[in-house]
């Protein structure tokens, strides 16, 4: 897990609830629209907010000077290379049917503390809607 001034902590992934949205290459119009959803869901969370944590999964090379204009415009960002997160190639650890891409889905992700893949809102669900989830989840979850 890569923080703004470029730490690297594998382990700080199992200790939040975690917003995750998985691109290829630069962060262009569907990833940025991503990245700003997910801090808005978090935001609206309240008081449970500091349960949760937002990341970018990165697959591929990810310019420096690209990293950078991530974490200045969503501060507390977190940025993590794909590799840390499926060994088994791009996106398996996402994948929710045979011959699904999750790289290019556009869908959102809940990974648990535990690293337990929970929910996947696919692109245009409406965020009233996910916030719902998020708040009944983590009302009755202990964990994170």
């Amino acid at each position: 897990l890569h923080d703004p001034a470029g730490k690297q902590d594998d382990a700080a992934l199992r200790s939040k609830w975690s917003l995750l949205y998985l691109v290829s290459g630069p962060c262009e119009r569907p990833c940025q629209d991503a990245l700003y959803l997910m801090r808005q869901l978090r935001l609206a969370l309240g008081r449970h907010s500091h349960r949760v944590q937002r990341v970018l999964v990165v697959y591929g090379s990810f310019p420096p000077e690209l990293a950078a204009a991530v974490l200045q415009d969503y501060p507390g960002q977190m940025l993590m290379a794909g590799s840390a997160v499926d060994g088994d190639g791009p996106g398996h650890s996402f994948r929710l049917f045979d011959g699904d891409d999750p790289v290019r889905a556009g869908r959102v992700y809940l990974v648990d503390p535990m690293g337990n893949l929970m929910l996947a809102w696919p692109v245009g669900t409406e965020p009233a809607g996910i916030i719902a989830d998020l708040k009944r989840l983590l009302r009755y979850s202990g964990a994170g």
